[in-house]
């Protein structure tokens, strides 16, 4: 559902919920809506709005409403998912995922920031290497529904995704290949993705998810 029939929708409401609008106040959002569907009805299940109510559509993305209420139901409200950051005896940084989604470069930074305070006030401690561990999820994850497109929602799972599995680039009419965040460094995988676009900017998926290819036991520190 895009942000204009959203509008629509609550402008509605709105309408509904007054008592001065014009009989025929149903038109206009009609006309708006066009050959698109919407029903809006209140908590005591009488209608407020129908328009192409029983036509078959392609739905929008609502599945996430009934995994939503399957995470409510559950884990409980309160629950978030862990991503463990761990320091070996010999000196290297081990980040497990668990497929938190919200691993986006803003909290990467914030992660970054507190691993660097730690580093700081530990002396003794000179990093050497980081492993990566994703072997929380089965390799090469697939959904129902799930295509090969580049599109964002097409991205692949991982225990351990930054971004969404996905890069956002602008890509100059010249080919200057810059990030589309400011947030957001420019890697050498979104310069590789980047190079088969053509100019604009774009937010694409990276299909390629790392291999589980070592299991760690990080017993010793957590930071």
């Amino acid at each position: 559902m895009n942000h204009r029939n959203i509008q629509l929708i609550l402008l509605v409401v709105f309408l509904y919920a007054g008592n001065s609008f014009a009989n025929n106040w149903q038109s206009p959002l009609i006309k708006q809506l066009n050959n698109n569907s919407a029903l809006v009805y209140d908590h005591h299940g009488q209608t407020l709005f129908s328009h192409n109510a029983n036509k078959l559509m392609v739905p929008a993305s609502i599945l996430k409403i009934a995994t939503a209420d399957a995470v409510l139901t559950n884990l409980g409200e309160h629950y978030r998912i862990p991503t463990e950051i761990y320091l070996t005896p010999d000196n290297y940084l081990g980040i497990k995922g668990f497929g938190d989604p919200t691993l986006v470069s803003k909290t990467l930074l914030k992660i970054a920031q507190q691993i660097k305070k730690h580093i700081n006030e530990s002396p003794s401690v000179t990093l050497k290497g980081f492993w990566l561990d994703t072997s929380y999820f089965k390799s090469e994850l697939r959904v129902h529904g799930q295509s090969a497109s580049d599109n964002p929602y097409d991205a692949s799972l991982g225990a351990l995704a930054a971004n969404f599995n996905t890069v956002n680039i602008n890509k100059s009419r010249t080919g200057q290949i810059s990030s589309a965040e400011a947030q957001t460094p420019l890697t050498a995988t979104a310069i590789e993705a980047a190079k088969k676009l053509s100019a604009g900017k774009h937010r694409i998926n990276r299909k390629r998810q790392l291999k589980p290819t070592f299991t760690i036991s990080f017993s010793q520190v957590r930071l």
